[in-house]
Formats: structure tokens, C-alpha cells, sequence
């Protein structure tokens, strides 16, 4: 049975392993463009905790049983001070193992996503998706997110 719950420290393990999932699956698309520091799972741990702890944010974990099969970050992030609104929702990862996809488990936890983000009185949730990752783009559009800009990079 599926699962989907607040991540605890306990879930920091596979939490950091589904990181990882995610960002050498980007590095394939990107190639250059997300490279990664030497100590990046003990950052992204702390970043974790950081996450797992805060009053401002919200860390979902989902399980098939004991088997972590995915997660979703999201904390409310500050904007620049000239825009109406001071700060916004944002979701900054999102992944579901392989095999799990296209089962309506992101889009649960996109739901409490918004429930928290209702909670906090925010009126928008942004989140950044790899215009390459075509199944990730299609996902989050099919859950009502809408492209409002794409980033861009260059090598120098």
C-alpha cells in the first residue's frame, strides 16, 4: 500500500538517495549544466534537515511499504521587495522512482503541497522544471502548473 507522509530525520537516507536518482538523471539532460559539488549529499542533507524541521516548509516522503519511492520539498521563499507579494510557494524537487510514475502519487502530494501553501496564505506556487525533462514538463502541467518563464543558461 502507498503511503505519503511528513518526512522525519529518519527518512533521511532515502531521502538523499532519491536525491540522487533525481540529479543524475538531470546531469544525463544537462550534461555540463548541474554539476555537482564533491560533498553534495551531505549539503543536500543538511538541507534536508533544514526542511524536515522548519515551520516554513514541507518535506513529503511516499511509500510503498517500507520502500521509499519518492519525495516533494517545498518551503515559502522571499521575493524581491518590489512585487505585491513578499514571498511565494515553492516546490524545489519533486520525483517519483521509475516504475511508480503516472500513478497519481505526485499528484497527492502536490494536494497537501497546496494545503500547506494555503496554510502559510500564499497565492502561488512556482517551481523550476528542465524544459528537457519532457515527461516531468508534461506531468507538472497535467497537475494545473502553468509555464510563466523558462530559464536559460550559458556556458562560459
Amino acid at each position: 500500500m502507498i503511503t505519503i507522509r511528513k518526512a522525519t530525520k529518519s527518512d533521511l537516507n532515502d531521502l538523499v538517495d532519491l536525491w540522487q536518482e533525481l540529479m543524475d538523471y538531470h546531469i544525463k539532460l544537462e550534461v555540463d549544466a548541474l554539476l555537482l559539488k564533491k560533498n553534495s549529499r551531505s549539503l543536500i542533507r543538511s538541507f534536508f534537515i533544514k526542511n524536515i524541521k522548519g515551520k516554513d516548509s514541507l518535506v513529503l516522503i511516499a511509500k510503498d511499504g517500507k520502500k521509499s519511492i519518492g519525495y516533494i520539498m517545498c518551503f515559502v521563499k522571499e521575493v524581491p521587495p518590489v512585487y505585491v507579494e513578499d514571498k511565494m510557494g515553492y516546490i524545489s524537487d519533486g520525483y517519483i522512482v521509475k516504475g511508480y510514475r503516472c500513478k497519481g502519487i505526485m499528484t497527492k502530494m502536490i494536494k497537501q503541497a497546496k494545503l500547506f501553501f494555503k496554510k502559510k496564505k500564499m497565492k502561488h506556487i512556482f517551481l523550476r522544471a528542465n524544459t528537457r525533462n519532457k515527461n516531468g514538463w508534461n506531468s507538472w502541467g497535467k497537475m494545473g502548473f502553468k509555464e510563466g518563464a523558462k530559464e536559460m543558461y550559458l556556458k562560459l
